[in-house]
């Protein structure tokens, strides 16, 4: 008897440990959604503050002139964003290469960038890459096609 009732509280034990388990894990999940929408809209205020013109996109000298300040430039750094090459840093979060961030690619950008400067640094070379390897396409092109100029005056 004295075993059986050890087991209905052990029991009792268990269950409510389980039950405060999935608690911690709606409250890191709840904790976590709570962080990440509080720094997008920092990100937020920090482009429509950058936007000095109000177009809603941020030209380079936009980025690059509210980066200037020292008090931007901290609210930078403690959003987690390294700023120390600001202008690559603008040229990696423009995905489509207009010179121009909409807001989402600013914002993009800014989540995929966000933590210490490895993040930044990967980026920078996969930007790089990409470049580079765009760079290697046209010049395939354009032998390719000095090839067959070559070809047709043969």
């Amino acid at each position: 008897m004295v075993v059986g009732v050890l087991n209905v509280v052990v029991g009792a034990f268990v269950a409510a440990t389980v039950d405060i388990s999935a608690k911690d894990r709606d409250l890191i999940i709840q904790s976590e959604m709570t962080q990440l929408r509080s720094y997008l809209q920092k990100v937020m205020t920090f482009f429509s503050e950058a936007d000095i013109d109000g177009s809603g996109t941020l030209s380079l000298d936009e980025f690059m002139q509210h980066l200037r300040d020292q008090h931007v430039s901290a609210y930078f750094q403690a959003l987690g964003l390294d700023v120390s090459q600001a202008e690559l840093l603008s040229h990696l979060l423009d995905n489509d290469n207009s010179g121009l961030l909409s807001l989402e690619e600013f914002l993009g950008g800014c989540m995929r960038l966000r933590g210490p400067a490895k993040n930044l640094d990967v980026n920078l070379l996969l930007y790089e890459s990409k470049r580079v390897l765009k760079m290697v396409r046209e010049l395939r092109t354009a032998m390719q096609n000095s090839e067959v100029a070559g070809d047709e005056l043969s």
